[in-house]
């Protein structure tokens, strides 16, 4: 499978992109993966801020499923397709 792996905190001002961006990527046949670090989530640690560990995390997670394809993106980025 084909992820567009992005990820935030709980920052409205971020989390607010995501279905637009979630969209955005579907468009162009991949599928979106959004991670959420909040202090309910299973990758929460108090000792980091979730902002560095939203930007850590979806550099990490990808080695959590070996034989699917990633793409890194920023949930405020929206991609395009010059098809």
């Amino acid at each position: 499978m084909k992820y567009a792996i992005f990820s935030s905190d709980r920052n409205p001002v971020y989390k607010e992109f995501s279905p637009f961006v979630s969209e955005a990527w579907r468009q162009i046949g991949i599928e979106p993966l959004h991670i959420e670090v909040s202090e309910r989530s299973d990758f929460y640690t108090d000792r980091v801020p979730t902002s560095s560990q939203s930007q850590m995390i979806r550099v990490l997670y990808p080695a959590l499923q070996p034989d699917d394809n990633f793409i890194t993106s920023d949930i405020d980025m929206l991609p395009i397709s010059i098809n």
